[in-house]
């Protein structure tokens, strides 16, 4: 079986991406055989490459309005909309070319934030797959996306026959009213292959944070009460942000509220980190401050690098969070409301022995191992691309 697959970032790093890598790993024993778009040459398109994929680079657009939260961006709205317009019209023609020439079973775009791929495989009349990450601007969540050209096309489009959605949480699925679509099912990232043992490493003094640094992400969370924990310990441990900029208006606020309250030498920024695990693995815990994540990738990555985690009791973290507990019927995490009960666990944690926490870590280990593999989520996938092709 032939897929094309449609990434909209060439970030290896990013949570689809490391999904997606780990899901194509499963898939080529089954049969498959994978193309790849990707829209530049840096990052995921050499790692392809390097793994002898065969990669195709079609430099396009995210099917989103731009931003307009200053003056400049609004000044610049319509010249970039129509830049971002025709640089798309001209990559759905080659992504046609392309799958003329490949003759694809199916086509599987890795995000819903491109639709290139849903209007080449319509036009082709090829079986399309929309894998569904991310939650859209709608209402004032702080969710910086807007579908192009309108919410109601995008998902109006998603429920058309000879096409499936892959929402990778019920939350995710109930946010684009889809949870009665007939066409659409939730399936959970593949984080990890199975493991045999949890890794279970001496932990050092430092808090970790993984993940872009963007509003919606809630490092600014986890700086406030950051703070009035340094205030409440004595030696407070060092907190790692592991992650890209996203938005520099946002990282500027960060750093101005950094130097305000004078944490220069308690907050580390790493910028991109290779090897993320080996921070978990010897992280005190790995905090997740997200207003609203779709899965969240980094808190079973933590899980299975034996790392306690704290986690926002919202969204993706929160399903995470209750499907642990409903599988081994114990904590799997600490979670948090409110950004006092935030400063309390990392108190908390800094007070208590790490040995304290190891039946948490235990059952985390348990649940993700068993929930979130590589090898579960190819499985059910796999099966979605018989019968779509069947159907």
């Amino acid at each position: 079986m032939r897929v094309l697959y449609i990434l909209h970032s060439t970030q290896a790093t990013s949570g689809a991406t490391k999904a997606l890598l780990g899901l194509i790993q499963q898939l080529v024993p089954k049969g498959i055989t994978p193309f790849f778009i990707v829209p530049g040459k840096e990052g995921v398109y050499n790692i392809l490459i390097k793994n002898n994929y065969k990669v195709y680079n079609i430099p396009f657009k995210m099917s989103i309005y731009p931003n307009r939260r200053c003056i400049s961006d609004k000044v610049s709205f319509i010249p970039k909309l129509i830049c971002r317009t025709i640089i798309n019209i001209f990559a759905l023609i080659r992504i046609i070319r392309l799958a003329k020439m490949l003759h694809p079973d199916i086509i599987h775009t890795n995000t819903s934030v491109v639709n290139l791929g849903r209007i080449a495989a319509k036009s082709l009349n090829i079986p399309h797959i929309q894998h569904i990450r991310e939650y859209s601007k709608y209402g004032n969540h702080g969710i910086y996306f807007q579908y192009f050209p309108s919410w109601r096309y995008v998902h109006n489009s998603m429920k058309k026959d000879n096409s499936c959605n892959i929402c990778i949480t019920k939350d995710i699925e109930s946010h684009h009213e889809l949870t009665h679509s007939a066409n659409t099912v939730v399936v959970y990232d593949g984080v990890h292959s199975v493991m045999q043992k949890m890794p279970n490493k001496e932990k050092e003094p430092y808090f970790l944070y993984a993940g872009r640094i963007e509003y919606i992400k809630g490092l600014d969370i986890l700086l406030h009460a950051y703070e009035h924990y340094k205030e409440n310990v004595n030696h407070p441990y060092i907190l790692y942000v592991a992650g890209e900029t996203a938005d520099n208006l946002y990282y500027n606020e960060i750093t101005h509220f950094i130097n305000c309250h004078q944490l220069e030498d308690y907050v580390h920024f790493l910028g991109n980190v290779d090897k993320i695990e080996e921070l978990m693995q010897k992280a005190a815990a790995l905090i997740i401050p997200s207003r609203f994540e779709g899965f969240g990738f980094c808190m079973p990555e933590a899980m299975f690098n034996g790392c306690l985690c704290i986690g926002n009791y919202v969204a993706g973290t929160k399903e995470q969070i209750d499907n642990g507990e409903a599988f081994v019927k114990e904590k799997i995490a600490l979670s948090y409301s409110t950004e006092k009960e935030l400063t309390d666990c990392l108190i908390k944690i800094h007070k208590t022995d790490d040995n304290h926490w190891n039946s948490i870590k235990d059952f985390a280990f348990k649940t993700v191992n068993t929930l979130y593999t590589n090898e579960k989520s190819a499985e059910v996938i796999f099966q979605i691309y018989n019968n779509i092709i069947k159907s």
